[in-house]
């Protein structure tokens, strides 16, 4: 295999999410580099070279470089797939464009109401940026429940947000889901059978096992 190097913190859901997608591969055999962006070391001049817009994750493969985090999930699961028997971009044209679709559904509805909640609960205790504005949780959390209210009808009778296994489409949910539980959010899974049943599914996978150890959240 071409040299794998991912660069960012071990905390960061979007890095996160390409390290379990790496696990799900069964690539085990990278380099990760930590690099902390909110104290600037994606700033320096030999990051900006690989990654001009100072953000991590970066994944770097044998000298080539791809950033942001659902392409590089994208990236890994088309190159290094097939060669594994691992499918996680759909069988056919139909399920492609659905894991294409709920990947997006994760990028404008989920995670934003998502991050808002853990950035206020979290992330701000983590930065020592000061208490969380619970109106703000608030808010986020209404807006929130509504989305989930439609992935627990889509999820009815289904085990996976696409076809029959497991794809990218419930992967990238997964890092932020875990921050929500650091966030004591995690009641409003509880609340939802199957979107409860399909949280303890995915948290359940050795790859999601694996990311616990080689990446624990050092806010838990």
């Amino acid at each position: 295999m071409a040299s794998l190097k991912l660069y960012g913190m071990g905390y960061s859901p979007f890095v996160r999410r390409v390290l379990l997608t790496l696990h799900e591969l069964g690539i085990e055999d990278y380099e990760w580099e930590q690099v902390d962006a909110p104290k600037g070391e994606a700033r320096t001049p030999a990051f900006l070279a690989k990654q001009p817009f100072g953000k991590v994750p970066l994944l770097e493969d044998d000298g080539e470089c791809i950033w942001e985090s659902r392409a590089i999930m994208r990236y890994l699961a088309d190159k290094y797939g097939p060669e594994r028997g691992v499918n996680l971009l759909g069988r056919d044209a139909l399920e492609r464009g659905r894991v294409n679709q709920w990947i997006e559904t994760e990028v404008n509805g989920y995670s934003p109401e998502a991050l808002a909640i853990t950035f206020e609960r979290v992330f701000k205790k983590f930065r020592n940026m000061g208490e969380p504005d619970e109106e703000k949780v608030a808010a986020a959390t209404k807006k929130f429940e509504k989305i989930l209210d439609v992935y627990e009808k889509h999820l009815e009778g289904r085990e996976y947000l696409v076809g029959d296994s497991m794809t990218l489409a419930d992967l990238t949910h997964l890092p932020v889901t875990e921050h929500l539980k650091v966030a004591g959010a995690g009641h409003l899974f509880d609340s939802r059978p199957n979107l409860k049943a399909w949280r303890s599914r995915l948290f359940s996978r050795p790859a999601w096992q694996k990311l616990k150890e080689v990446a624990p959240l050092p806010m838990v």
